[in-house]
């Protein structure tokens, strides 16, 4: 369910970090890579968060 949730979070986050565009400044690019990788960094940190709670809640089972 998790991956379900973050992957249109990666998929997002990776055409905006591979997009650039003429039209707009070095700093407009700059900006729209940070909010791509950002975006990626939400991902991971939402996919991470929730395999340590299940990982707690079954090492916990088994004491």
């Amino acid at each position: 369910m998790r991956w379900l949730i973050a992957f249109p979070f990666i998929l997002i986050g990776s055409i905006l970090t591979a997009t650039t565009v003429e039209d707009i400044s070095y700093l407009g690019n700059i900006t729209i890579k940070i909010i791509g990788f950002g975006i990626i960094a939400i991902a991971a940190s939402f996919i991470k968060k929730k395999q340590v709670q299940a990982n707690a809640l079954n090492n916990n089972r088994y004491k």
